[in-house]
This record gives C-alpha cells, structure tokens and sequence, in this order.
C-alpha cells in the first residue's frame, strides 16, 4: 500500500511465525549482529521505555522491536551508538508499528531530528476498525490475539540495571504481538475500504510541524488559559513559550519552572514590575531573583502591542442562534456518517473543528482527503 511517506506492506497470517527469538541486548557488537538478523523485513514493531520525571528530555532506557521472528530489548543506556538499528528504523522500505506511538517518535525525532516513516498506528487503526477509541495495547491484544498480558511490571523504573527476566518479558510483549495487530487491523481495514482513510491520517497524524505544536501549544494544557481574552491571552501564550525554551535549556519539568496555576495569574494580572510579580500568590522570592526580569519584560512586549486581536480563538468565539442551530445539523450529520461507518464521530470532525468552519477557517482536515469525500465537500 503507497504513502507519501513510504510504502506499507500488507501482510496475510503466513507471514507471521508466531513464536519469536527474544534476547537482551547490551553491546553493540551483538546489536549488529541482531540487525543483521533482522535486515531486510519489510516491518518492525517499535516500543520504547523512558523515564522523565526529573528531566524536560526523556531518557531512552529501552528500545523493543521484533520483525515477527527475531524480537529484542536493546538497552539503550550501555549502547551509545544504535547507527546499526537506525539504519533500519528510518528506512522508509520498512513499515514501523506502534501502538499510540506518539511519544514513542517524539523521542525518536528528538534523538535524531526525523520521522521514522512509514508508521502504523495500530490504536488509530483499532478506531478505524471500530473496534474501540483509544483503547489500550492490552484491551487490544485481548480483543484481536485472546492473549490476556502480565501488568506486574508496569511501574518499573526503566533506568534501573539490571533488569528482572520478568522485566525483559514484559516489554518485550509490548512488541511481539504487535505484528499480529498490525496484520489482522490491516487485513480487515482492507477489506472495509477503510485502510486508505487510515493511511492518510497517519501521512498527517506524525509530521515535524505536529510534533513541534507540543512545545509551541503547551499553553492549551493551562487550565483555565482558553477563558483569556486579547492581550491577556497572548501573554499566556508567550509566557508558555518562554517557560518551554527556559525548560529545555535547563533540561527541567515544565512545572519545575513555573507551575501552571502561576503562568495563568501573570497572565490574568499583567504585573508591571518585580513587586507587583511578588504579590501573586504562590510567587516565591526565589521565582523572582530567577526569573522576574524576563517575565516583566514579556508583558512589557505584550503591553505594548497595537493590536491585540488574537486569531488562534476561533474555536471560542460566540456563536450566533443560527450558527448555533447550523452547528447542531452538523453535529448530528456527523453522528449519523460514524454510525453508518461504523467509526467515532471524532474521526470525522469534533465540535471544535465545526465550530473553526462555522467561524470561517478553510484549513481544516474535515475538508481534505476522505472526509471531504465523505461529508466534507457537502459543507
């Protein structure tokens, strides 16, 4: 199956040999050799393991991949060069499979600054399949393989050495049924005339600009930001955007920066100056000698601004009763469209891009591809 991105091979039960070959590996040289085993695949099942509680970048402890017949942990804190496996996680002949892989390529892209294209999805592919929104690897696994998984060792602390064989076996199944997901999703998403629809979200779904918007969007995760108005709205904005930058630099949990409840009361008061910074509540006189000089000169910027308009509110802006009733129609065709398919409603549009449309925006994924096919170009 063709991508933009690369090509997807579709795979039928006898591709597949059931039982795998695992190993830890630790060295490099048996890392070349465990990518010789595996040169050649035409897929590769990805999980990572990775810790991130005391660091802005996560830390890759383990990387699992299995190619349906050789399958390995590779212990990515005693190998430094992993050029071997690389070579075959970005080649774009090779279909690599996750299961809600998002963090999983963050970190890749992160280590290597690309996309390890092409990539299958197999939760997105589960709701195509209308098999569940969201729904977990072992709910799947369960539901597609009737293989009910060992949870013991999910609260392991990935960076601890050595690792258990319970361990080693836990993460190593996060891999090796993958491949069966990934071939059962396929063949059934095929015979739906539902795998083209999927692969064009997954074209869309990992790209550089949406695994960026992470950093340049961390405001949408304040709690109470969507509420600001104008210049109070940009400040959160800009205010997130430093705290992202300053986090980075420092390689520190956001919120060891400056927690959130913080960043929206300086961005509510818009203080003037390093006292009126101290009379928010919470504002350590610690936060002030670190970063007051900055945040005064943020709002200063934003005070100065002419225009305050800010365009990213689409979504919030007050409807009209007829906007409001058109809305309503649209919601309710939408509903209709995913019961017949047999697909989450929010597969097609949530109500927050109709309301982007309503409000005039043309840029939006309701009108592209199979949704415009579908119900988009109706509108």
């Amino acid at each position: 199956m063709a991508s933009t991105k690369g090509t997807y091979t579709l795979l039928n039960q006898a591709t597949i040999e059931v039982k795998t070959k695992q190993m830890l590996i630790d060295k490099t040289k048996d890392l070349k050799n465990f990518c010789h085993l595996i040169k050649g695949s035409t897929f590769l099942a990805i999980d990572t393991e990775f810790i991130r509680e005391k660091t802005y970048y996560p830390i890759l402890c383990l990387i699992q991949v299995s190619n349906g017949k050789h399958s390995a942990c590779i212990d990515t804190l005693k190998i430094d060069n992993l050029s071997a496996l690389n070579d075959i996680i970005y080649d774009k002949n090779v279909t690599k499979i996750f299961h809600s892989g998002f963090q999983d390529i963050e970190i890749l892209f992160q280590k290597n600054h690309k996309i390890p294209f092409p990539v299958f999805d197999t939760q997105l592919a589960a709701a195509f399949d209308g098999i569940g929104e969201q729904i977990g690897y072992a709910d799947l696994v369960y539901k597609i393989c009737n293989i009910e998984l060992d949870k013991s060792q999910c609260r392991t602390q990935w960076d601890k050495r050595p690792l258990t064989q319970k361990q080693i076996e836990y993460a190593i199944a996060d891999v090796t049924h993958l491949v069966t997901l990934y071939q059962s999703l396929t063949q059934s998403l095929d015979e739906k005339n539902k795998l083209e629809w999927l692969i064009q979200d997954l074209d869309e779904l990992f790209t550089k600009d949406r695994l960026l918007a992470n950093e340049v969007e961390s405001w949408k995760k304040i709690h109470g930001s969507n509420r600001l108005s104008g210049k109070h709205h940009i400040a959160i904005k800009n205010l997130s955007l430093w705290r992202e930058n300053k986090a980075k630099q420092l390689n520190l949990p956001r919120k060891w920066v400056l927690k959130n409840d913080l960043i929206l009361a300086i961005a509510q008061q818009m203080p003037n100056n390093e006292s009126q910074l101290k009379q928010i509540n919470h504002f350590s006189e610690n936060l002030v000698k670190k970063y007051g000089n900055e945040i005064i000169q943020i709002i200063d910027h934003v005070n100065k601004l002419e225009n305050s308009d800010d365009h990213s509110m689409t979504e919030n802006f007050k409807l009209s009763e007829s906007q409001s009733e058109l809305l309503n129609e649209m919601a309710v065709k939408i509903q209709n469209i995913s019961a017949d398919q047999k697909i989450p409603s929010s597969l097609l549009a949530t109500k927050k891009q109709l309301r982007k449309f309503i409000s005039g925006e043309k840029n939006l994924n309701l009108l592209k591809g199979w949704r415009h096919e579908l119900f988009g170009k109706e509108l």
